[in-house]
């Protein structure tokens, strides 16, 4: 999600990703068994932004 997240706000990959972390250190996005809702605050962007994923990236 971060790598599909980069291309859509123009930033590097490993920033969004580090972001992505960070925040998940504050309090685990976890909702339920296998569902999350990763988010973070990236400086200089000011609108909301987010991928999909339609295809999970786990076997299940």
């Amino acid at each position: 999600m971060a790598a599909r997240l980069s291309e859509k706000v123009g930033r590097s990959h490993g920033a969004v990703l580090a972001a992505f972390l960070r925040r998940e250190r504050l309090r685990p996005t976890a909702v339920g068994v296998g569902i999350g809702i990763p988010h973070a605050r990236l400086d200089g962007i000011a609108a909301p932004a987010a991928p999909s994923l339609k295809t999970p990236k786990w076997p299940r």
